[in-house]
């Protein structure tokens, strides 16, 4: 049954002690497309799968769910938010997606 399921969570080393209640998803070694999308709103996500696509077939690569069937946002403390005064703010995430390289 293929279904989708949204965990909110932090990348962590393998072998991670995971607490009792909560849920976990190890990711085995596989090469990952990052797209790095940035704008002006933190709503960023909307697209996010599709313009990582893009950019990762336009550089010879596409998805490739065979090792993993993941796709995932990482929104990191130092980049996703950077407040100005000026108020021309930029929001930063990246969206991950296991690919391969087009022969």
């Amino acid at each position: 049954m293929d279904r989708f399921v949204y965990i909110a969570g932090i990348l962590a080393r393998p072998g991670a002690i995971v607490p009792d209640g909560f849920a976990y998803r190890d990711i085995p070694d596989c090469l990952m497309g990052i797209g790095w999308i940035q704008g002006n709103t933190s709503h960023l996500e909307k697209g996010a799968h599709g313009k990582t696509e893009k950019i990762m077939k336009t550089n010879g690569y596409a998805p490739d769910y065979s090792a993993v069937g993941i796709s995932m946002e990482y929104y990191s403390f130092e980049k996703y938010a950077n407040i100005e005064e000026d108020g021309k703010n930029t929001f930063t995430f990246g969206y991950y997606l296991p690919c391969k390289k087009v022969e």
